[in-house]
């Protein structure tokens, strides 16, 4: 039986399922990291990178590659994501950098689990 999971503002739909977006704080760098999760409280993916920004600044890294691909379009048409600033070198792979709808992480400065 699946959980009963009220529908949240920044849930966003990625092929085919629901999912809830979870944000939080890279414990080495303090950067926003964003978990999705299933209706049933799986872990579903991580959505974004950890690279070397400043974490002062209220971006997030998106990691579209591999397992990810299309996420990145899927926080940008829920609105997750708002500006793309720029790109990222992550070992083998770039990451597109953006800022982030204050209306989903109010507070992004205390956000942290």
């Amino acid at each position: 039986m699946k959980a009963q999971i009220e529908y949240m503002e920044h849930d966003i739909m990625f092929q085919g399922e629901r999912l809830h977006c979870e944000f939080g704080r890279y414990k080495d760098t303090n950067l926003i990291s964003l978990r999705l999760y299933d209706d049933e409280g799986m872990a579903y993916m991580e959505a974004s990178a950890n690279v070397d920004i400043d974490p002062t600044i209220p971006l997030m890294a998106v990691k579209n590659w591999s397992e990810n691909e299309g996420i990145e379009q899927a926080l940008v048409d829920h609105g997750i994501v708002t500006t793309l600033v720029g790109t990222m070198n992550n070992g083998f792979v770039d990451c597109n950098l953006y800022k982030l709808n204050s209306k989903c992480v109010p507070d992004w400065s205390n956000c942290h689990y």
